[in-house]
């Protein structure tokens, strides 16, 4: 009796310290994937599952890709979803999804010239890839590194020095890299941890918005002592007009940065907190991760200010 009560407890404290250690793990690195296509569907990933879910207009939900452990993937410009999914905290795998859900893995976990830390990822209209360059085991991405189709890998902005000088190609040096998407005229928009910053085509860097997050925000989810983990800035989206759209998930906002200043457009309440946001036809998609245990919630907001929720996954 004695020894079945022993493994009972034992179990029960393995459990507890599982669950909360998988809670920190979603806390600190909340999945903000998030990105539409062409026919209005939202996708957007969810790191408790594995799982990249479509959201039809209708409203039916469906899983696109399991068993996949996914922050960022992008959605091209024929409506295939890429993902970048992490095998282990310095290798990464890349598959692709395509409209009639067919699954191809295109690269990985390695290949010679690349070297990536995953998070986020974009595909241009000739099959290119971009990610955040980083040399495992650093975790600070301190760049933007091409791949074409035909497997040339290139620098194209940043490199090993950190910090937030602007220029072309390696003479532009980044923080840390996070989020990515495009902007109305083909440059890539990126966070730099506490800026918005931008890269053409041939890896000229512009920093275009600093000093983004506050200091000690009133609204933070969590403190875990680090405020490069708990007070970040996550997914991003630029609309036709060039405004700049930020997910703040340190102070449970989204940001409108334009030339006319900065603007709070949404603000979440507890347990949410704004980990993406992409541009739709309706509005403004915006992704919230929670607290607690439960899945991500897609929000709506709508031109007139009103929000819809659209689902929050169990």
């Amino acid at each position: 009796m004695k020894s079945s009560r022993s493994g009972a407890l034992f179990k029960l404290l393995f459990l507890i310290l599982f669950n909360g250690a998988l809670q920190l793990n979603l806390d600190a690195h909340p999945g903000f994937g998030l990105d539409t296509d062409s026919k209005g569907n939202i996708f957007f990933s969810d790191i408790r599952t594995r799982t990249i879910w479509k959201l039809t207009p209708e409203g039916e939900l469906q899983s696109v890709s399991s068993d996949k452990w996914t922050h960022g993937f992008c959605v091209d410009d024929q409506d295939r979803v890429w993902i970048e999914s992490e095998i282990n905290n310095t290798k990464f795998a890349v598959y692709r999804i395509d409209p009639d859900g067919g699954e191809k893995k295109m690269l990985g976990p390695t290949e010679g010239g690349l070297s990536f830390y995953g998070g986020a990822l974009l595909v241009d209209s000739e099959g290119s890839l971009y990610f955040p360059y980083s040399e495992p085991p650093n975790y600070y991405s301190l760049g933007i590194q091409k791949r074409t189709p035909d497997g040339k890998v290139e620098l194209l902005a940043g490199g090993s020095r950190r910090g937030d000088r602007d220029g072309r190609g390696s003479m532009a040096s980044f923080d840390w890299v996070q989020s990515m998407c495009w902007g109305p005229k083909g440059d890539i928009y990126l966070v730099d941890f506490d800026s918005i910053r931008k890269v053409n085509w041939n890896g000229e860097v512009e920093t275009l918005f600093k000093d983004i997050r506050l200091n000690n925000p009133k609204n933070q989810p969590f403190d875990n002592g680090n405020p490069r983990v708990s007070n970040r800035l996550f997914g991003l989206a630029v609309t036709d007009c060039g405004d700049v759209l930020v997910a703040y998930h340190g102070n449970r906002s989204v940001l409108k940065l334009s030339s006319q200043g900065r603007e709070v457009i949404y603000q979440s309440t507890k347990p949410w907190s704004p980990v993406g946001v992409a541009v739709h036809p309706k509005g403004i998609v915006i992704k919230e991760a929670s607290d607690g245990s439960a899945g991500p919630g897609i929000r709506l907001l709508k031109p007139d200010g009103s929000v819809q929720t659209l689902i929050e996954v169990e």
